[in-house]
């Protein structure tokens, strides 16, 4: 589950940090392309979801217990107010280009689908060559083709591609659409895109069970998109103060995962409130932070922060080794299989990002984006 795909970008931060460690208000750093205190939000959205996931094929392999931790799955809403505010802050210098949508285009693309397209196909063929491996895969021509192009597709009973994490990736795809298309035609990326995503969240509350599966992208959680593009467009220039940024990172985030939140496959239509608000806050939160965090760290969070994208694709697919492992040995020890998953997931995940995504990335970057 989750931002995707958020959500990331490979850009350098224009100018340096200005007084860290320090508490009192220091001006923000104005135009600035990355903030690794955002980079770092990354990075906890993707260990939330990786705790969750790991809590639940422990659970669903192993000890079959009720005990699991399900608001680890909100790192997702974490992911999508980040990429709303991501997009902002990274197309600036596109915007008014006569090849700016295309270099946008290009550079969403290149990041998200290689990995997940990998990913997809790997978790498709365990699919197909085992038995009993690969659970909750409804394996049909339509779902397979749809599931490469981000297209939305039943599932079974749900709306879902092969690798279920990608459910956030078709609606960050959407979103990356609308956002190409304002630089395309020259519109407001703010009163465009959001004005789109409004109309989206209000026929939320006119879906019907059973719907046909284009109406998944009809749903309040696109909204948290927009809560991200207006925190960038408005309070990522303002003065930081860091008390503030204290005080709402740690509210947002505990907002954020000290609840469980209904089915992920139920639409709440109050979603936006219940988490995209606090996910909002912790951004906003975050932003407060930078001038807390060292230039030293830069090198370190950066590659927490693109490690992100594979520690959110890469666990569902690995995460049930480890309790298959426990069962075979015949070690009931849910707590201690918990731990150990994790561990696991974090390993698969940062493997993933060093041996595939960070070099495959590169390699079609350079290749393939236009000079601006």
């Amino acid at each position: 589950m989750t931002s995707t795909s958020q959500i990331d970008v490979a850009l350098d931060v224009t100018q340096e940090l200005r007084s860290p460690g320090k508490l009192t208000s220091t001006p923000c750093i104005e135009k600035r392309t990355r903030f690794m205190s955002i980079g770092l939000m990354r990075f906890i959205a993707a260990g939330g979801v990786l705790l969750s996931h790991s809590w639940y094929y422990t659970s669903e392999r192993l000890s079959h217990s009720d005990l699991q931790f399900p608001a680890g799955a909100h790192g997702v809403d974490l992911f999508f107010v980040i990429s709303g505010f991501v997009m902002i802050v990274s197309s600036r210098q596109l915007i008014g280009k006569p090849n700016g949508a295309l270099v946008f285009s290009i550079r969403r693309l290149v990041r998200i689908v290689p990995l997940y397209w990998a990913a997809t196909t790997f978790k498709l063929a365990v699919a197909i060559l085992t038995t009993g491996l690969a659970l909750h895969v409804t394996i049909n021509p339509v779902n397979v083709i749809f599931s490469y192009l981000f297209i939305p597709s039943y599932n079974g009973p749900y709306i879902s591609p092969i690798l279920h994490p990608g459910w956030t990736l078709n609606y960050e795809m959407m979103f990356y659409f609308l956002f190409a298309t304002s630089i395309l035609i020259g519109a407001s990326q703010i009163l465009f895109v959001g004005t789109i995503l409004i109309v989206f969240s209000a026929l939320s509350f006119f879906v019907e069970p059973g719907a046909p599966a284009y109406t998944f992208y009809f749903n309040t959680i696109v909204l948290e998109f927009a809560l991200g593009m207006l925190i960038a467009q408005f309070l990522a220039e303002t003065r930081q103060r860091p008390f503030w940024g204290i005080l709402l990172t740690a509210l947002g985030l505990i907002l954020l995962f000290a609840f469980n939140a209904d089915d992920f496959f139920d639409p709440n239509p109050w979603r936006i409130f219940s988490l995209g608000i606090p996910a909002a806050l912790a951004i906003i939160g975050a932003i407060h932070l930078e001038g807390l965090i060292s230039p030293r760290y830069k090198r370190l969070l950066d590659i927490f922060a693109d490690a992100s994208y594979a520690l959110y694709l890469i666990p569902p697919i690995t995460a049930p080794i480890v309790p298959l492992l426990f069962r075979w040995l015949g070690f009931d020890y849910p707590s201690l299989c918990v731990f150990f998953t994790a561990l696991f997931c974090l390993f698969t995940g940062f493997s993933a990002y060093f041996l595939f995504d960070r070099p495959i990335t590169t390699f079609l970057r350079a290749r393939l984006e236009p000079r601006t």
